[in-house]
Order: structure tokens, then C-alpha cells, then sequence
């Protein structure tokens, strides 16, 4: 049976005059269906809003020409034929959403098309594929997905309360920055910190307010995914403090969301399956849902189990059998191969995960 879909009703202050105009033109034409209406979309009372963020991966990199060849494949149609309807990638009428990735912004029906490029997907698709389904006739929902790659949680996404790195640290970092912009101050540099996390918060409010046909409308805060961590690798400090530094961030994006217990879903670094070494990161990641405030309304989704190891055998010999390759993959590893197998199942355990805690009240 479907949960019941409590959160937190987000009634914002009026937006501009533009903000409206451009929320209006797109997501009134969406919700009142476009085409062949959804018969879900005309009975839904308030609009259930995912956030979607973090950094490549959750951008995402795996081709649609890929899917396509696997439509052929019988071990992988059937996968794929529950994204399709009348013969085409569907665009679901009861997902809409709005996307800002690398920059770059995409809004719309949900369907193919909403990763690095029109030409790929990420976990968004299997998300709002599997959403659709859990909720039935209850309502229909709205995707924000804000993702840039090469972003850091111990500096580019710091949130307000974790704590800045010591001086020695900032030190080294300061000295490898001048090597390409010689008049950097130590200042500029320590205000770079956290400005990605400033950018997420913003985006996400500016959005729901261009969303609001009306100031009497209500969006609800149902859920948030992180999909990060490959560029907290890299240095003892970000390893050792990511931890900290992602309960700091789940505590502050309440606050500045004004959602106290927001559900929170983790994807784990799963770079190389179950058969990978112990990744410091991915163990910080599993271990933020055990922290006292965080028990049952966050947790962790271990993506390892969905890495494709058929793309990995053909990534192998790529080079010298591309043929075989493209019919599985299309990135490199930490890109999880490409594999859209990849993203849209680890799209649709998030939701899993999603649906999971808010109907234990999470």
C-alpha cells in the first residue's frame, strides 16, 4: 500500500513578477497536463519536492544510446521497456522536473535526457520512475537536481557550522593556488569555502518560489539524496573529517530549509562493486546514520551493489572491441563506467530509501 506522505510545507514569500512568469509558463502547463494529461496529475493536493544533489555522479554520465542497444538485449529489455511508452523514452506527466548541473539548466516533464547532457541520464531517472510509482494517486512531485562536478564536502560544499581546516593545511593549499593565481589571498581563499553549499540552499529556495503558481499554494519537502565524495579522497584532512563534516551538513540544510527532520538519503561511493578495498569515505558515509539525531530519518543506500559488472568487462578490452564496449558503458570507472544500468538502479533504491523512512515517520 502507499505511505502516507507527511512533510514539511514550504509556503514562501511571493516570488517576482519574473520568477512567477517563468514558474507559471512552465510548471502550470506541466501540472495541468500537457498532451494526454496524466489522471494522476489531476488529483494531486500539495506537490511532494525531492532534492537531488552532489557532485559528477549525481550530474551523471551514462548515454541513452547505450539503453538503447540494451532494448535489444534480452537480458536487459525488459529493464528498460518500464521507461518506455508508444515506442519512445516516456515523459512522465506526475514528475516534473527542474534540473541545474554543471550550470546548466534543463526543466520539464521528467524523462531521458536530465544528466551531463541531453544525450545522458543519471540517478534521476530511475528516482522519479520509482517515486511515481510509490505514490500512486496520492500526489505528484517535483525533482530540484542541483549537481556540479569536482566539488569537495570539506571545502566547496562546507556548510556553515563545520569547521574550517587548521592553518597549516590552509597554508599548503594557499601556496598550490598561487602557482596559478599569484595574488591570492589567504581571505579569498578561506571565503571560497562553503560556496557551493551557499549556491545549493539558494537554488533549491529560488526554485520552489518560481514553482508557486500562487502564494495560497503549498510545495511539500518530502525527501533529499547526496551522491558525493569522490573529491574528498584526496588528502588526509578531508578523509579524516568527511564524517563530521556530512553531520554538519545534514543539520544545517535542515535548518536553512526549515525542514528539522527532512529524510535524508546517503549514496555511498561503490567505485568498483563489493569487491572494492575498504574506502574511507564510503565507511563515513555509512556511519552518519548512526548518529543519535540521525537514527531513523537518515540513511545510507550502498551503491556498490549496483555496479555493472558487465560494463566492467568490456571496459577492459575497449579500446580494442568498441563495438562490445557501447553496448555497455561510456564513461570511465569513476563515472561508474557510464552504465546506466548503474545510475537508474541506484535512482531507484534511493527512492526505495526515500519511501522507507517516510513511512516509518522518518
Amino acid at each position: 500500500s502507499a505511505a502516507a506522505w507527511p512533510g514539511r510545507e514550504l509556503r514562501t514569500k511571493r516570488p517576482s513578477s519574473s520568477e512567477r512568469e517563468t514558474g507559471r509558463k512552465v510548471f502550470s502547463s506541466w501540472a495541468h497536463g500537457r498532451g494526454r494529461p496524466s489522471p494522476r496529475a489531476s488529483v494531486d493536493c500539495n506537490r511532494q519536492v525531492y532534492v537531488l544533489a552532489g557532485q559528477s555522479n549525481m550530474v551523471g554520465h551514462a548515454k541513452i544510446s547505450v539503453m538503447e542497444r540494451q532494448l535489444g538485449f534480452e537480458g536487459t529489455r525488459d529493464w528498460w521497456e518500464r521507461y518506455r511508452a508508444n515506442g519512445s523514452w516516456a515523459k512522465l506527466d506526475d514528475v516534473y522536473i527542474s534540473s541545474l548541473c554543471n550550470g546548466k539548466v534543463r526543466n520539464g516533464s521528467l524523462t531521458v535526457g536530465f544528466g551531463g547532457s541531453e544525450a545522458e541520464i543519471g540517478p534521476e531517472l530511475g528516482f522519479g520512475h520509482q517515486i511515481s510509482r510509490h505514490l500512486g494517486n496520492i500526489s505528484s512531485s517535483v525533482i530540484i537536481k542541483v549537481a556540479w562536478g569536482g566539488k569537495s564536502l570539506y571545502k566547496d560544499f562546507k556548510s556553515p557550522s563545520a569547521k574550517l581546516p587548521g592553518e597549516v593545511f590552509l597554508d599548503k593549499e594557499l601556496a598550490e593556488l598561487r602557482k596559478r593565481r599569484t595574488d591570492a589571498s589567504m581571505d579569498a581563499y578561506k571565503a571560497e569555502y562553503g560556496v557551493f553549499y551557499r549556491k545549493l540552499v539558494s537554488r533549491i529556495k529560488s526554485t520552489i518560489q518560481s514553482l508557486l503558481p500562487s502564494s495560497d499554494d503549498a510545495l511539500t519537502l518530502a525527501g533529499f539524496v547526496w551522491f558525493q565524495g569522490y573529491n574528498d579522497q584526496f588528502s588526509d584532512h578531508a578523509k579524516n573529517s568527511y564524517e563530521e563534516n556530512l553531520i554538519h551538513f545534514i543539520h544545517d540544510l535542515r535548518r536553512d530549509l526549515d525542514s528539522p527532520k527532512l529524510p535524508f538519503v546517503i549514496g555511498t561511493m561503490g567505485i568498483w562493486g563489493k569487491k572494492a578495498k575498504s574506502n574511507r569515505i564510503a565507511d563515513a558515509q555509512r556511519a552518519v546514520p548512526k548518529h543519535g539525531p540521525f537514527v531513523g530519518n537518515v540513511v545510507a543506500v550502498d551503491t556498490a551493489e549496483f555496479w555493472d559488472e558487465q560494463a566492467e568487462k568490456a571496459y577492459k578490452t575497449w579500446r580494442q572491441d568498441f563495438e562490445n564496449w557501447s553496448r555497455w558503458g561510456s564513461d570511465r570507472p569513476y563515472h561508474y563506467l557510464g552504465s546506466p544500468l548503474f545510475f537508474s538502479k541506484a535512482g531507484v533504491a534511493f527512492a526505495d530509501a526515500l519511501v522507507s523512512l517516510i513511512s516509518q515517520g522518518g
